[in-house]
C-alpha cells in the first residue's frame, strides 16, 4: 500500500496536471489557389501548440508557414521577399523580431510540424506562407484569448481574403495594391506558368516562366484575381487595363541569327519588389529585369547574359518602330548586340502609334 506521503504527492501532481491547458494540434492544408484549408482557430493563452502543415496542393507549388506578431504578417511578407537569392537556404523565413514560430518550405504530399506555448497575452496572431508571391493571398490567423468571429474574416482582417468586389470600389486584392507587386497565376494568353507583374506607376506585364519571355503589357489597373481564387487556382485572372502591347511567337533573344534556342526558368530575385527573371538559353545563363520607362506605356528591358559572343533579339518587322536600343538598330526585326557590347544591354518598348490610352 502506497504511504500517506505518496499518496498526497500524487493528489498535488494531479491538481497541477488538471490547472494546465489542454493541448492543441491544429492540421492545416495547403491547398491549390494559394490557400490555407483552415484561415482561423483559436486556443487559449499559455497551451501547448502543434501546427502541423500539409501540402495538398496538386500544382506542387511548394509552401511554408509563418507566424507573426499582431499587425506584422505584411512587415514579415516584405522581409521574405527581400531575401533573394538567400530565399531558399532559409525555407523563406526571415530573422525578425516579428516571426514567432515557423515551418519552412514543405514540398507536394509532404507535410511538416511545429510546437510551442501559445503566447500569454491575448491577441490576433497571424500567420502566412512566405513563399514569394504567395503572402499576398495565403494567411490565416490564431486567436489568443480573444474572441474568433464565426463568419469568415474580411479583407480588413488578419485572416483570408474576402469577397470584394471592383464594383463596391474595393481592391480585388488579399489587401490593398501596392506597386510593384507580382502574382504567379494564370493570365490569359500565356502558359500556365505566368507572372503577372505591377510596376510603378500605371504600366502592368505578364511574362512567361513556361516559355522564358515578355508576352504583353497593359496600363490602368493591375488584375481581378476572384476567378483564380474560386476556381481553386484553375481560374484565369482579368486584366484591368488596356493591353497596349502583345509580342510575337518565340523566343526573342537568340544566340544566332535564325536558331530558336532552347530555354530553362530558372527563378528570379525581387529587386526593389521587381522580379529579375533568371533562366537559360541553349545553356547560357541570361538574367532579364523590366522595368517603367520615362514615360507612361513605355518599359526599360536590362539583359545580362553571360557569354561573350554576339547576340541578336527578334521581332516583329511591323513593331520595329516600338523598339529602340543603345545597342543599335533594328533591321528587318532582329537587332544585333555585338560581342564587344559586353554582356548587359537594354532596350526600350513604347506603346506603337495608334495604340490605346
Amino acid at each position: 500500500m502506497p504511504s500517506t506521503r505518496t499518496i498526497l504527492q500524487l493528489a498535488v501532481i494531479l491538481t497541477l496536471a488538471s490547472a494546465l491547458p489542454a493541448a492543441e494540434t491544429i492540421h492545416i492544408k495547403a491547398i491549390t489557389g494559394l490557400h490555407y484549408d483552415v484561415t482561423q482557430f483559436s486556443v487559449k493563452p499559455g497551451v501547448a501548440v502543434t501546427i502541423v502543415l500539409e501540402n495538398a496542393d496538386t500544382t506542387d507549388m511548394p509552401h511554408n508557414l509563418v507566424i507573426t506578431k499582431p499587425g506584422k504578417r505584411e512587415v514579415v511578407v516584405a522581409a521574405a521577399l527581400a531575401l533573394g537569392a538567400d530565399g531558399p537556404k532559409l525555407g523563406y523565413v526571415p530573422e525578425s523580431p516579428d516571426v514567432l514560430w515557423s515551418i519552412p518550405v514543405v514540398m507536394a504530399n509532404e507535410h511538416k510540424s511545429v510546437s510551442f506555448k501559445a503566447p500569454s497575452e491575448p491577441g490576433i496572431y497571424p500567420y502566412v506562407c512566405c513563399f514569394p508571391g504567395h503572402g499576398l493571398l495565403m494567411f490565416g490567423a490564431m486567436y489568443v484569448g480573444v474572441p474568433m468571429p464565426a463568419a469568415k474574416p474580411s479583407d480588413s482582417e488578419e485572416g483570408g481574403p474576402g469577397d470584394a468586389t471592383v464594383s463596391e470600389g474595393k481592391s480585388p486584392h488579399a489587401y490593398p495594391l501596392q506597386r510593384p507587386m507580382m502574382y504567379r497565376m494564370f493570365m490569359p494568353d500565356a502558359s500556365p506558368a505566368a507572372i503577372a507583374v505591377a510596376l510603378p506607376g500605371q504600366d502592368s506585364f505578364c511574362w512567361d516562366a513556361a516559355q522564358c519571355r515578355f508576352r504583353y503589357a497593359w496600363s490602368g489597373g493591375f488584375v481581378d484575381n476572384r476567378a483564380y481564387w474560386k476556381g481553386n487556382g484553375n481560374g484565369k485572372a482579368k486584366i484591368l487595363g488596356q493591353i497596349w502591347y502583345t509580342s510575337g511567337k518565340g523566343q526573342p533573344l537568340r544566340l544566332s541569327r535564325k536558331a530558336e534556342p532552347v530555354a530553362d526558368f530558372k527563378g528570379y530575385q525581387l529587386i526593389k519588389g521587381v522580379p529579375e527573371f533568371h533562366y537559360t538559353l541553349d545553356g547560357v545563363e541570361v538574367h532579364e529585369l523590366i522595368g517603367p520607362g520615362d514615360k507612361p506605356r513605355s518599359l526599360v528591358f536590362s539583359f545580362k547574359v553571360m557569354t561573350d559572343q554576339a547576340l541578336f533579339f527578334h521581332i516583329d518587322p511591323q513593331h520595329a518602330a516600338s523598339w529602340s536600343s543603345p545597342a543599335g538598330a533594328f533591321e528587318q526585326g532582329i537587332l544585333t548586340i555585338p560581342a564587344k557590347a559586353g554582356p548587359s544591354f537594354q532596350l526600350t518598348l513604347s506603346a506603337p502609334a495608334g495604340a490605346s490610352p
